[in-house]
């Protein structure tokens, strides 16, 4: 019997007995690997919008963090970040985004929240950032 490279489904030769079981371990593997691919597809478009707030900071000085809750996250998950921004938001507001959002430097993903990091400066305006990847619940 020989087996195909990416999946090790097994492949009998033409005199081989028809095996119900390799059959079924062959779907098996089959099942496993789309459900894996759904659940990607599923997560690469899922986008959840947060807000910073300025008091919620922590740290008297440099670096600061904020937890946020995010429903859904995992510990596996890596953080994207896009601007909030659409087409009905303020000219006053963008810019705040921008700028406060230019603070932030990187996140790290946990179960169902994640830690933004200020590594100088603290926002001193509320803000929304959108997260882009994020397991869903």
């Amino acid at each position: 019997m020989k087996y195909t490279g990416n999946y090790n489904l097994a492949k009998p030769d033409p005199t081989d007995l028809v095996d119900i079981s390799v059959i079924n371990s062959n779907m098996d593997k089959i099942d496993k690997n789309i459900k894996s691919v759904e659940t990607a597809a599923a997560k690469a478009d899922r986008v959840v919008e947060i807000t910073l707030y300025a008091s919620r900071w922590v740290g008297s000085s440099a670096p600061y963090s904020q937890t946020v809750s995010v429903p859904g996250m995992k510990s596996t998950d890596i953080i994207h970040v896009m601007s909030a921004v659409t087409s009905s938001t303020p000219l006053s507001s963008i810019d705040t985004w921008e700028k406060m959002a230019s603070m932030v430097k990187f996140g790290v993903a946990q179960n169902g929240q994640a830690i933004f990091y200020c590594p100088k400066k603290k926002p001193t305006s509320d803000f929304k950032m959108k997260l882009v990847g994020v397991s869903s619940t």
